[in-house]
Order: structure tokens, then C-alpha cells, then sequence
């Protein structure tokens, strides 16, 4: 189901759209009173937006490795990821410790969590979308494509991505002159 929704909704938004879900629920905890979520629907509400919260935040892992190799190039794509993991693992560290936020008020730890939620789904909003388009190669590109320069028939000059032409000298090697540049010779 995951990979289909990827297919037809790219990555940006069902990334998007689970935590923001996940954060809200959490959220909506909130509104329900301590004293009525110690009894009967008060409590199944309680679980029930919990468990959509963490429903949302589990399937956002499904797309954020994808995601996330994506969005850097194939030289640093190895070095990005790591990268990226690195938040996540001091996360996975500190939630422990999210639930001494508790002696400060019942409320604070599903307040953090909602925040995070909200803001981190708010803020994959910034990326670039990288659903049915080339992985970049090279750090110069950036989000461009690069473009493949077209090959002509054998030994013609043509002009490669930096506006320079390939001409050949008397010694057989090419050298390489600005297009609209003339050298003092051909004056």
C-alpha cells in the first residue's frame, strides 16, 4: 500500500500529511480530561488517538529513507544518510527521558511530541519534491538535471555544458575555447 502511494502521491506530501496526523493526535489528547481518561471512553479515546499518532508516525517511516536518498546526490548520497540518521538516533535516545517532562505537568510529554510532529511534517513542506524525476549526480547540479551534451558525428566540435567548444589543434589534442571568443590567430 505504501509503495502505491508513493507512486501516485510522490514523497513530499504523504510524508507531510502522516506526521502532521501523527502530531495532531497527540494533540487531541490533550482535550480530554485527565479524570475521564482514567474511565471508560474518556480512556478509549485516549488510545485510540494514541494509536493513530503512532499508526502516522510509523508509516512516515516508510518514506523517509526513500526520501531521504533522494534528495542527495550520488557522490555524498552514502555520507547524507548517515547524516541524517544521526538526529534520529540521538531521538531514539532522549524519548526515554521524554517522560520525565511528566513531573513537570502530566501534559508536556504528548505537547513535545504533537510540536514535533507538526513542525517536522510542516517543514518536509520546504524540500524539493523528488517523485519521478533523476537522482542528481554531482554535487554542482544541485536539484538541476544535467544535461547530456549531443554527440555529433565523429571527431565534430560541439558545445559541452560550460558554453566551451572542443576543437582540435595541428598535434592532434583538443583545447578549449569560450564560445564567442576568438583566439589572435583567427583575428
Amino acid at each position: 500500500m505504501s509503495i502505491g502511494i508513493l507512486l501516485k502521491m510522490g514523497r513530499r506530501w504523504p510524508l507531510c500529511l502522516t506526521l502532521v496526523i501523527g502530531g495532531v493526535a497527540c494533540l487531541l489528547t490533550l482535550f480530554i480530561s485527565t479524570s475521564s481518561a482514567k474511565s471508560g471512553a474518556g480512556y478509549l479515546a485516549t488510545i485510540v488517538l494514541v494509536m493513530i499518532g503512532k499508526f502516522s508516525v510509523s508509516s512516515s517511516n516508510a518514506v523517509v529513507p526513500v526520501f531521504t536518498a533522494e534528495l542527495f546526490p550520488t557522490v555524498v548520497r552514502n555520507l547524507g544518510v548517515g547524516a541524517s540518521n544521526v538526529p534520529a538516533g540521538v531521538a531514539l535516545m532522549l524519548v526515554p527521558y521524554l517522560w520525565n517532562a511528566a513531573k513537570v505537568t502530566p501534559e508536556l510529554p504528548m505537547v513535545i511530541l504533537g510540536l514535533s510532529g507538526v513542525v517536522g511534517g510542516l517543514s518536509v513542506l520546504l524540500l524539493p519534491e523528488t517523485a519521478n524525476k533523476p537522482l542528481s549526480d554531482a554535487v554542482e547540479s544541485g536539484r538541476e538535471t544535467p544535461e547530456v551534451p549531443e554527440l555529433g558525428a565523429a571527431g565534430s566540435s560541439g558545445a559541452n555544458q560550460t558554453g566551451e567548444t572542443k576543437e582540435s589543434v595541428s598535434d592532434g589534442k583538443e583545447s578549449n575555447k569560450s564560445v564567442g571568443v576568438s583566439s589572435e590567430s583567427e583575428r
